[in-house]
């Protein structure tokens, strides 16, 4: 009789844990802060490792720059600006929290520095 019980409690407990285990493995994270800001500057690293951002911003190709960025950040809202200064100012909200991230190229063959802000936050 006692044996019966304890198989039972070993199930019971059993059951308990793969639940416990299922429930954590998929249940969805947030996005943390650290991923978004993270998110924005590998979007742009890629897309000079592909060297694609220098020849995008050197030209002013701000369409290709901005289809290059849609497909990357197509979960978020963004916005970014190609500029010859530090003073890099976008149109962003009020409301939202933002994240920025910086990337700056000389060219490639001449120097042609520009910096370019990309903007991330939430939908």
């Amino acid at each position: 009789m006692v044996k019966g019980y304890t198989q039972t409690l070993e199930q019971v407990l059993g059951s308990v844990l793969v639940l416990t285990i299922l429930i954590t493995l998929f249940t969805p994270r947030p996005t943390t802060n650290l991923q978004l800001s993270a998110l924005g500057f590998n979007c742009m690293k890629d897309l000079d490792n592909k060297g694609l951002l220098r020849y995008y911003a050197v030209n002013n190709l701000i369409n290709d720059l901005n289809n290059s960025f849609q497909s990357c950040l197509a979960a978020f809202n963004y916005d970014f600006k190609v500029c010859f200064t530090t003073d890099c100012n976008g149109s962003l909200p009020t409301n939202k929290d933002i994240f920025l991230s910086s990337y700056f190229i000389a060219g490639d063959s001449d120097f042609k520095p520009r910096l370019i802000n990309l903007w991330v936050w939430l939908k």
